[in-house]
């Protein structure tokens, strides 16, 4: 029986989802688009920390422990959490500067 992709990709994130290294991953993005919204903009601080979390996972491919997809999918997670309030933030930001 074929079991679709999406099914076992989850399966395979929910097996990790406990190691330490998963909510490192989480909590990191989250933080980081936190800090970066009022800065710059939306898109660009998603960007920017889209781009932090990719480029730990090739230093981790060369001199790490490996490239981990589920590490990146974390950094996502931790990235859409943030989004409401890194949307509030930039927007307070805005307000208070203009």
């Amino acid at each position: 029986m074929m079991v679709p992709l999406w099914t076992r990709a989850s399966r395979r994130f929910w097996r990790h989802y406990r190691e330490e290294d998963k909510r490192q991953h989480f909590g990191y993005s989250f933080v980081l688009l936190l800090l970066a919204a009022p800065w710059v903009p939306l898109a660009a601080a998603v960007t920017l920390v889209l781009l932090i979390g990719l480029l730990k996972e090739i230093w981790d491919h060369f001199w790490g422990s490996g490239f981990c997809w589920i590490d990146m999918a974390a950094n996502v997670l931790g990235i859409i959490g943030a989004l409401p309030g890194a949307w509030l933030l930039a927007s307070l930001w805005q307000s208070l500067v203009a």
